[in-house]
């Protein structure tokens, strides 16, 4: 009976020697497969990572080869602006308001361009903002072609105008100058002309009776005055009334004399200039005959003197007669 007590309760404890043996096998491989798992999970995890380093290197060169191209097209496009800005001098109000909206979208897209941290999202809007500008820079070369070719014509169109307006000077010009030759003509047509002019000095020589009678003398002594008759010609230009006649007397040197109770004066000549006048004739001239027997008498203020004596007769500062007479 304790034999067999004995012996179950060594097969107890036997049984229980093996028990916690497996108990700890099965915790030794339950550690085992978590340290298992534990790799198995660091590898994947570590390969994964290495995955996801390398896909995030590959997508930022690829964001910066995309970044590159754009910045390259965005300069090309800046490039052309630049130039259609270079070769434009005048704008008008529509180029103007594109210019702002231009700069604006500039702006926008070098903000972009120039952040660090750009992302793909970044680059296509920089995209989208390349091609408007590129649209609206297409669109602003036509604006400024058609300005131009305004210009051109208006440039055109003001060197007509220039020429034609030259023309018209000339012709006004030559109008001018025709109507100043035709003017010319008429006055000059209207100038009087002097026939028969005849210079005499008179002596006042009184008779027994101390009656005075005229004698032409040539001596300068006996000299008292001066007469100068003529007659005028016929004229059909002119019209009739009172005309005036300036004459003028020269002494042996050449200078003007002046007559006492005479207003002498300045004769504007024709061809430019003015001379001395001795005395005045007023005539009553009708259009278109002649006028005889004009006669004016002078008394110079100086004496007479030896030598050769001069009168010219004009009318309207021609010169229309002369004749000269010498005193001894």
């Amino acid at each position: 009976m304790f034999y067999f007590c004995g012996k179950l309760l060594s097969m107890e404890q036997s049984q229980n020697h093996t028990n916690g043996r497996n108990n700890t096998n099965i915790l030794l491989w339950g550690v085992i497969a978590l340290l298992v798992a534990a790799g198995a999970y660091f590898f994947i995890s570590k390969i994964t990572a290495i995955k996801q380093k390398d896909t995030a290197e590959l997508r930022l060169e690829e964001v910066n080869i995309q970044k590159d191209q754009l910045t390259k097209e965005y300069d090309a496009a800046v490039v052309r602006l630049d130039q259609l800005n270079t070769d434009n001098s005048s704008k008008d109000q529509e180029i103007a308001r594109q210019e702002n909206e231009i700069g604006e979208l500039r702006s926008e897209i070098e903000t972009l361009l120039k952040d660090k941290n750009t992302t793909v999202s970044d680059l296509i809007k920089a995209r989208s903002l390349i091609t408007a500008l590129e649209t609206l820079t297409t669109k602003y070369q036509k604006q400024i072609g058609a300005l131009k070719q305004e210009n051109i014509q208006l440039v055109d169109d003001k060197r007509n105008l220039t020429e034609e307006k030259n023309v018209l000077t000339q012709e006004k010009e030559g109008l001018k100058v025709e109507k100043k030759n035709l003017e010319e003509k008429v006055d000059l047509g209207q100038v009087l002309s002097a026939t028969n002019i005849e210079m005499k000095v008179i002596n006042k020589k009184k008779n027994i009776f101390g009656k005075e009678r005229d004698k032409a003398t040539t001596k300068a002594r006996k000299a008292d005055l001066l007469e100068i008759n003529f007659d005028l010609g016929v004229n059909r230009i002119i019209e009739s009334g009172e005309k005036t006649i300036l004459i003028s007397v020269m002494d042996p040197n050449g200078n003007v004399i002046h007559a006492t109770g005479n207003g002498a004066g300045k004769i504007d000549l024709a061809e430019g200039g003015t001379k001395d006048f001795t005395t005045k004739k007023v005539i009553p001239y009708s259009q278109g005959k002649n006028s005889y027997g004009i006669k004016t008498a002078c008394v110079p203020t100086d004496q007479f003197i030896s030598g050769n004596y001069q009168v010219e007769l004009y009318h309207k500062g021609h010169l229309i007669g002369k004749d000269n007479i010498t005193l001894k």
